[in-house]
């Protein structure tokens, strides 16, 4: 089995090896992309490689603007409060101030336990050493 200081070590020189590489990646691809629009290709081949460029093309609605041309137009009410709806909210720093004030029993606030979710997610945070004399 290996030695946790010795897998530490492992995994903090490939992880800087792999950042480093995800950067070099990043900015090849982008130049590839800029060199085929510029020169109006989608396709290259290279000696072992090949690469294609397409475009793709998503869209959405932009929902606070959508609200605004409807609420402005000159649909039928009925019809408007069918497809707009009102969205319910917690407004936290208003219930902590009633909390506070002792609006709310604490019988109330005592269940809001079964209310709260709690995740757990390990991470990793790696920092190369100083050597003596830096």
């Amino acid at each position: 089995m290996v030695e946790l200081k010795d897998l530490v070590d492992s995994y903090a020189q490939h992880n800087e090896i792999f950042n480093e590489l995800k950067k070099v990646v990043k900015d090849e691809g982008d130049e590839i992309k800029q060199r085929f629009l510029a020169e109006d290709i989608s396709k290259f081949e290279g000696d072992g490689f090949s690469v294609s460029m397409s475009t793709r093309t998503t869209e959405t609605l932009i929902e606070d603007k959508l609200l605004v041309l409807l609420k402005n137009s000159d649909i039928d009410q009925d019809v408007l409060s069918k497809v707009v709806k009102t969205r319910e909210y917690i407004d936290f720093d208003a219930l902590e101030k009633a909390i506070y004030k002792g609006d709310i029993m604490e019988n109330v606030v005592a269940t809001f336990d079964v209310c709260r979710e709690v995740k757990e997610t390990q991470v990793l945070r790696v920092n190369r050493k100083k050597k003596k004399g830096e």
